[in-house]
């Protein structure tokens, strides 16, 4: 994907998929220029999201987020950034609350 901004140098955006899976490894921004920025993203066996990785030269990478999940499926947790910021999931016993959403807990 390419961005056109009048006055700017044109911005590109490249996916890596893996064809098996449709799963997306790496979104490429700006790859091989001085502003690249990489998201690289890991997964469990199940195909879920388990880890975010951001980097600026490809080779030193930064944890953003992982994720976690309950036995049976849906997702348990998320941890943020540098600082491990956590945000739970509770799950009504039917696996959402009322309203059909799941419920954030600090």
């Amino acid at each position: 994907m390419q961005q056109n901004i009048p006055a700017l140098d044109a911005k590109r955006t490249a996916y890596v998929y893996d064809l098996a899976s449709g799963k997306v490894n790496y979104v490429m921004y700006q790859f091989d220029r001085p502003d690249q920025f990489i998201h690289r993203y890991d997964y469990d066996s199940d195909n879920r999201i388990t880890s975010v990785f951001t980097s600026t030269d490809g080779f030193i990478w930064d944890r953003d987020a992982s994720y976690r999940y309950y036995a049976h499926g849906p997702l348990a947790g998320i941890e943020l950034g540098e600082y491990r910021v956590q945000i739970g999931l509770l799950l009504h016993p039917t696996g959402v609350d009322q309203r059909g959403k799941y419920a954030l807990c600090g």
